[in-house]
């Protein structure tokens, strides 16, 4: 998972630099995990999730419905995750896989 997108070497850092002093308390973004952000996004581009403020609005027969495939890929830790993705390189099928036996 090279930078095909043509992200600057510093890219990373520097969103990475402004989360932190927009959101002080959260430790999640360090350059390397917004990189399996990415990655993650990349990997399950048809994941869904409903936002809970319109929940309430959304009717059954509107309501995204998320596939089992994809409710499975937040059953397990990021930490989880992140290896997966490191071992499958943008393999979907073969994450799922590893995700199933995961669980």
């Amino acid at each position: 998972m090279s930078e095909q997108f043509g992200y600057g070497t510093r890219f990373y850092k520097t969103v990475s630099d402004d989360l932190k002093s927009i959101l002080p308390d959260v430790k999640s973004f360090s350059p390397t995990n917004l990189k399996y952000m990415r990655y993650f996004y990349e990997m399950y581009p048809d994941a869904v999730i409903c936002p809970q403020v319109e929940d309430e609005l959304i009717t059954d027969a509107n309501r995204p419905q998320v596939g089992d495939d994809l409710q499975i890929i937040f059953r397990i830790p990021w930490g989880h995750n992140k290896i997966i993705l490191d071992k499958c390189k943008g393999n979907s099928a073969k994450a799922l896989f590893y995700i199933r036996r995961s669980i």
